[in-house]
Order: structure tokens, then C-alpha cells, then sequence
């Protein structure tokens, strides 16, 4: 079962499509306020409507190429039997549903990846910092035990500890999701 709706005109039609959005128009060429050719370009360049399915239905000749051409997705010539109208609007809407479905898990793929890159963003950020203290506490040992400053040289060793210290939480807190969820909510808006 699937809900109808008609329309007698091609500016009735276009009316219902941008108020109804269907999830399949079956159209008729020969519209009388204007060719359904027409109708059917209009549709696809809207970005709300471009993605309905589309049957042409119709009993103009020679209007194959034109109705494929303007986005049509199936063309069938009148008289067109009940069985065949179904079997094509049938398909049309499954592949409409899958290509939804498809899109809508893209956008989602999207924001895990977005995701994953402010999370790459945050580790690399917290660990630049504490590789930097390590690095320059390590320089700071180096002078310091050159000049024979035992407090100093004890002092930057407990900044390198403090710093590995942080290295270690880092890398636990990498293991466990809820926790690096709430730093990146608390770091990332």
C-alpha cells in the first residue's frame, strides 16, 4: 500500500512534489501547462527533489532519449500494463530506500570519522606536550649535571618522571573509550 496523490497540471504537480516530497513521481509528458520534460528538469535540479525516482509514462513518441536525458529513471510507453507499472515503481522505491539507507550510514561513517580525527587531533596535541617537557628536561639534566647542580638535575628528573607519568595515563586512557570520549567532549566542542 502505498499513498496516491494526482495531479491534473504540471504547476499542481510541482506544488504537491515540494509540499509531499514522494518517494516516486510517475509522470506524464503531456502535461498541459507545460511538457513534463520540463517538469522532470525542474525536479532534478531542486536539491530537496532531485534524488526521487522518476517513471515517464507516457504516450508521446519519440520522447525516450529526452525523458533520460532530463533524469528520468524508467520510460515506459502507453498502454502500459498495471503489472509492469508496479514491478518498476516497486524497484524504483527499493533502490530509492537502499540508496537513502546508504547516504544516511555515509553521514554517519562521516562523523565516526570526524570523530576519530579530533580524537587523532587531542592524543597528538597531549602527547607533543609532554614529549616536549621530557625533551626539554632532558637538555636541562644534561647542563645541569655538566655543572655538577645536583637540584637542578634532581628537579628536571622529576619532570621527566611527571611527564612519563602523564605518557602512561595518556596511553591507558587511549584503551578505554568513555574515558577519551569525555576529554574530547571537554576539549573538542
Amino acid at each position: 500500500g502505498h499513498e496516491v496523490e494526482r495531479a491534473e497540471s504540471a504547476q499542481a504537480g510541482w506544488q504537491r512534489l515540494v509540499e509531499w516530497h514522494p518517494e516516486l513521481l510517475v509522470l506524464d509528458l503531456a502535461l498541459p501547462d507545460e511538457h513534463g520534460v520540463a517538469l522532470l528538469r525542474r525536479l532534478k535540479a531542486d536539491p530537496d527533489l532531485a534524488t526521487t525516482p522518476v517513471v515517464v509514462v507516457t504516450g508521446l513518441e519519440g520522447t525516450h532519449g529526452q525523458a533520460l536525458s532530463a533524469g528520468a529513471d524508467s520510460y515506459l510507453l502507453k498502454p502500459v500494463e498495471p503489472e509492469e507499472l508496479l514491478v518498476e515503481t516497486r524497484m524504483l522505491i527499493d533502490t530509492a530506500r537502499i540508496q537513502r539507507g546508504l547516504l544516511a550510514r555515509g553521514k554517519r561513517v562521516q562523523a565516526e570519522h570526524e570523530e576519530i580525527v579530533r580524537w587523532v587531533q587531542f592524543v597528538a596535541h597531549d602527547l607533543r606536550n609532554l614529549i616536549g617537557v621530557v625533551v626539554a628536561n632532558a637538555d636541562a639534566t644534561k647542563i645541569a649535571a655538566e655543572r655538577e647542580d645536583t637540584a637542578s638535575v634532581i628537579a628536571a628528573i622529576a619532570d621527566i618522571r611527571s611527564a612519563s607519568e602523564g605518557m602512561v595515563r595518556l596511553a591507558r586512557d587511549l584503551v578505554d573509550p568513555e574515558v577519551l570520549r569525555a576529554k574530547l567532549e571537554m576539549v573538542v566542542p
